[in-house]
Formats: C-alpha cells, sequence, structure tokens
C-alpha cells in the first residue's frame, strides 16, 4: 500500500484526511509539526509527502520541505502541499523545494484527495516543478482593502454551501463527510477573514472551529443542545457580514459583561472560560450586589446562573428585564439539565435571552456570549449594499 506522511496540525482536518486516504488503501502517518514531521519521514521514507505552510516546531511548511531535501533519501520525495496559506514568501519557497502540486484547502475536496496523490505517484517525471517560474496555482498578493471587499462579496456562496453541509451533519451526526465538508469552508473562511483584517468574523469563525474540535473529541457523544449551539454560531458569520462597512475600519465591539453567580467555584470555571475571548466580567457574588451592580451600570451582557437554591428562579430573570436600562439586555442563563423540564423556551419569543445547560464546555460559553454581544451591539450599524 502506498505510504503517505500527512504534516498537519489541525487535529480534524488530519483526522478527516486519515480516515479517507485509509478507506481508499493508503497507509497515512500523521506529524503535528515540523520536528516530528522530519524524524518520522528519516525513520522510514514514505511514497509521498502532504504538507501544510503553517505549523508549529520551529520551521514553516516550506522551510521544512527544503530542509528535507538536504537529505538524499529525501531530495526527490514527492511532496504535495494542502494549505490556505497564499503568500508569496512562502509559496515560493515551496516552489524552491520543488513540490510537485500546491492545492487549497479552501477548493480541494477529500474525496480528489486521494486520486491527486496517485497521479502525483503515477507521473513522476511532472512531480518536480521547475524553480525558475513562478508556482501558478499561487494567488496574487492583494491589499487587506481589496480582500476585505472581495471576502465580504463572495462570503454568501460559501455560506450557503457551509449551510447546506451543517444541515445534513445536524439530520446525521455521524457524517463524517459532511462535518468534514463544513469544518473544511469554516477553516477556510477564517484563514481568509484574519487576511481581509475582519476581527470579527474571525472571531467568531475561530469560535466555531473550537466547538467542531470539542465535538470530534467528545466522549461520550455531545448532547443536542452543543450541536445547536454550532448552528446558531454559525448563523451569526452572515449577520456580522452585513454589519462589516466595505472601507471604513470594523468597529471595535467592546462588551460590558456582568456575572451573577454565588458559587465560587462554578464563578472561576466561568470566568476562565470568558478570558479565553478577552471578556472580563464584573462580578456580582449574591441577588443584593446584582440589582447594585444593574441599577448603575448599562451592562451589554449578563450572564446568570440558575443553579438549584441560588436564586428565585421564577423571579431573577422578570425583575432583571423590569429595570429600564435592561428591558433588552442580552441574558444568559446557565441551568441544570433537570431545570429545563417545563421552562419556557424563551428563545423561541425572546431573541434577548439565551439558555446553557449543565454540563457545559468553556468553548460553549464564549460562543454564546460572543454571540449574543455581536448580535446586540452590531444591529445599530446599517447593512453594508453587498447584503442586499
Amino acid at each position: 500500500m502506498p505510504d503517505v506522511l500527512l504534516i498537519e496540525d489541525d487535529k480534524i482536518y488530519s483526522g478527516l484526511c486519515k480516515r479517507r486516504l485509509e478507506a481508499e488503501g493508503w497507509t497515512v502517518r500523521v506529524a503535528g509539526d515540523s520536528t516530528s514531521a522530519l524524524v518520522e519521514a528519516l525513520r522510514a521514507v514514505p511514497d509521498i509527502v502532504v504538507l501544510d505552510l503553517i505549523i508549529p516546531g520551529g520551521m514553516d511548511g516550506g522551510d521544512l520541505l527544503r530542509y528535507m531535501r538536504r537529505y538524499p533519501q529525501l531530495e526527490t520525495l514527492p511532496a504535495v502541499i494542502l494549505t490556505n496559506d497564499n503568500s508569496a514568501s512562502r509559496m515560493q519557497k515551496t516552489w524552491d523545494a520543488k513540490a510537485a502540486r500546491i492545492l487549497f484547502k479552501s477548493v480541494t475536496r477529500i474525496q480528489v484527495l486521494g486520486e491527486i496523490l496517485e497521479d502525483v505517484l503515477a507521473h513522476p517525471e511532472k512531480s518536480i516543478n521547475n524553480p525558475d517560474q513562478p508556482p501558478s496555482s499561487s494567488p496574487g498578493e492583494m491589499s487587506p482593502e481589496i480582500r476585505r471587499r472581495l471576502f465580504l462579496s463572495k462570503n454568501s456562496e460559501l455560506l450557503d454551501h457551509a449551510r447546506h453541509a451543517l444541515n445534513v451533519f445536524m439530520q446525521d451526526t455521524t457524517s463524517t463527510p459532511a462535518l468534514f465538508e463544513f469544518y473544511r469552508i469554516i477553516h477556510a473562511m477564517t484563514a481568509k477573514s484574519n487576511k481581509a483584517g475582519l476581527a470579527n468574523a474571525s472571531v467568531m469563525l475561530e469560535t466555531i472551529e473550537s466547538l467542531l474540535h470539542e465535538i470530534s473529541e467528545a466522549q461520550p457523544s455531545p448532547f443536542k443542545a452543543q450541536f445547536r449551539i454550532v448552528n446558531d454560531t454559525f448563523e451569526t458569520i452572515p449577520f456580522i457580514l452585513e454589519h462589516t462597512p466595505l472601507a471604513e475600519p470594523e468597529p471595535e465591539v467592546f462588551a460590558q459583561v456582568l456575572l451573577i453567580d454565588e458559587n465560587s467555584v462554578s464563578r472561576k470555571v466561568i470566568l476562565h472560560s470568558l478570558s479565553q475571548a478577552g471578556i472580563v466580567p464584573d462580578i456580582a457574588e449574591d441577588t443584593a450586589s446584582a440589582f447594585e451592580k444593574l441599577s448603575t451600570a448599562a451592562y451589554d451582557l449578563v450572564i446568570l446562573d440558575l443553579s438549584p437554591g441560588l436564586h428565585d428562579q421564577e423571579d431573577i430573570t422578570e425583575r432583571i428585564r423590569a429595570l429600564p436600562a435592561h428591558a433588552h439586555t442580552p441574558l444568559i442563563q446557565l441551568v441544570g439539565r433537570g431545570l429545563t423540564v417545563g421552562m419556557p423556551d424563551r428563545k423561541a419569543e425572546d431573541g434577548d435571552t439565551a439558555m446553557i445547560v449543565r454540563p457545559f464546555w468553556s468553548t460553549e460559553i464564549v460562543a454564546q456570549s460572543l454571540r449574543q454581544i455581536f448580535l446586540h451591539q452590531l444591529a445599530r450599524i446599517p447593512p453594508h449594499p453587498l447584503a442586499a
């Protein structure tokens, strides 16, 4: 069986590629950084190597491939680049290191990867590129302003494609191809939004990637509510893009958040989770201090722990909503799984209120918090013309 060394630090991407190639008869070894990749290649020379350009370990993919060429046994090793990076410097290094093909994750479907590798192995005379010519598959360098306009004008098709893959996955959460296709598109959009300087969209796309990592590694299987937060977070992306100015600097989102939680352990967990998104909330350790803070500050988000015994669960939400400044402030309720029985689904009628059921992932509360903040603050900005 052909032996391929896959050099990729993204565990979801490498795992899905590995499963697909193995199903087609390939022997697949995976290395997550440049150091282990070099060691693995020298330990047993593969038939072909597939590598990303942006990898940890001290060398990027281009430098790693050039370094590998110093070893006689790796000098003519067929190499295929599979990346979302298109920077001119990395592309040139890859070209100088005689890569056989340069593929972009955003347009390369996992179903055809095996066929491409077979073609490279079947035609070794075409596997070494001419280093005197630039790689034809490398997009030219563009200014951030052009990237932004291009990204915003073409995101609709990508979002529709991603939405279809997500819907298929939501109907059958064992569908690995659907999960991969959704992840592939999100991963590509994350890279493109970063290059276009779209920080708000980028942070939400990165959050979706984190949620998908949680899902792929979850044991036992995730609850349905955790699949729904992926869907809800994804549906925030079109809204963010629609309210992103085409030319002006992107609006920075600063949020004043209040966490109401009487349990010290719970507070530490939530504070640690929120810190991953740069959110540092005010803290109220009891109901009295909570309403004292709410009466003197206009918060952008309130996170309320409704665990048994902490609050009058039927009263506190209504009391918060009775405050004029917080009648429509986004509110996240943290509830135990048993408390959801018989509770009204406020989400259907009240777009300002969301619910997270314990036990929850750290990325889950980050996703819901960012989602509520963006929906609340960006609604003040008119949609741009390309959103029509």
